[in-house]
Parts: C-alpha cells; sequence; structure tokens
C-alpha cells in the first residue's frame, strides 16, 4: 500500500515501477519476483493513495494509467485512488483521472483520514501489507500514528519525506 501527498507520488510511482519491473523479470510469478518475501508478498496487489488539494494538482496521471497497463500484463493488479481535499464531490467532475489515458482510478473528495481509505479492505490485507507514506511532515506523522491503530503489522510502515527542493526527473523508458 503506498499512500502519498502531492508530489510523494513521485517517489511512489519510482517504487511500484521498480516493483513491476522485478515482476517483469520473473515473467509475472510473484514467488520469483524477488528472493525477499516482503517484496514478494508486496508484489501480489499495489494500492496507491494519492492526495492532491485539486485535479489541477494531481501529478503522474498518465505515468499511474501505464504502470497499471504494465501491472495488469504480469498479473499485478494497480488500484489508484485519487483524493482530493478542496473539491466537493460534484456529478459534473470527471471521476477517473486516468480513464483517458487507458487506466482506471477511483477518486474521492474531503480530507480522508487512513483509516477512511482503507475501509471495506480485509483484515488479512491489512495484516500482512508493505505501507509506504510519503508526503510533508505533518501528513507522514498523521498517517503514521493512524497505520499504528489499524491493522498494519509492526515493521510494516515504511516513511520518507518528501523533499523540500523539486522532485527527482523520473527515468525515461
Amino acid at each position: 500500500h503506498c499512500v502519498s501527498a502531492g508530489t510523494g507520488m513521485v517517489p511512489m510511482y519510482q517504487l511500484v515501477d521498480w516493483l513491476l519491473r522485478q515482476q517483469e523479470r520473473a515473467g509475472g510469478d510473484s514467488d520469483a519476483a524477488h528472493g525477499d518475501s516482503k517484496v514478494a508478498a508486496a508484489a501480489c496487489s499495489v494500492r496507491m493513495w494519492s492526495i492532491h488539494r485539486t485535479r489541477q494538482d494531481v501529478v503522474l496521471a498518465d505515468r499511474v494509467a501505464a504502470l497499471q497497463q504494465r501491472g495488469r500484463a504480469c498479473r499485478v493488479p494497480v488500484h489508484c485512488t485519487y483524493v482530493l481535499t478542496r473539491e466537493q464531490d460534484d456529478a459534473t467532475m470527471p471521476r477517473d483521472l486516468c480513464g483517458l489515458r487507458g487506466g482506471c482510478a477511483a477518486m474521492r473528495c474531503g480530507r480522508l483520514g487512513l483509516s477512511t481509505l482503507v475501509e471495506g479492505l480485509p483484515r488479512g490485507e491489512l495484516e500482512s501489507a508493505l505501507l509506504v507514506i510519503c508526503g510533508p511532515e505533518a501528513f507522514n506523522r498523521d498517517m503514521a500514528a493512524a497505520a499504528s491503530t489499524l491493522w498494519y503489522a509492526d515493521g510494516h510502515v515504511f516513511v520518507r519525506e518528501t523533499p523540500h527542493e523539486a522532485p527527482p526527473a523520473l527515468p525515461l523508458h
């Protein structure tokens, strides 16, 4: 599971891209993707929550759509939900920010905590999932605190602060 705020999506994209490359090298066999059991377990499916203020602030929607296409090809579902904190749910709003790019992403509006984002997911999925958090310091602190009250296992929550300077350049493939 990956939860990011703003440009924190860039390292999340890089992480999921790496996981998919491991799967592609292994021919889609999640058990053979990597000797590390945490990576093999994480490679079974990916859930991303990308939190932004408005639709205009969303980054990498086209690249997320490409990740989803690659994930389908190697049997690793990549689910993405965009959360827009400063927009109201509106019937005229596009419901899928990746749809025109060949992907599929849900969209939710408002300030949603981690417990709301994972609501409805099976407890077993939360217990075995790795959770990677990347955003500003306060966001990371709040999400990590929320994760400790949910079913995420000790040692399965990783936090990376978004750098204050420009995000790193993405590799061109």
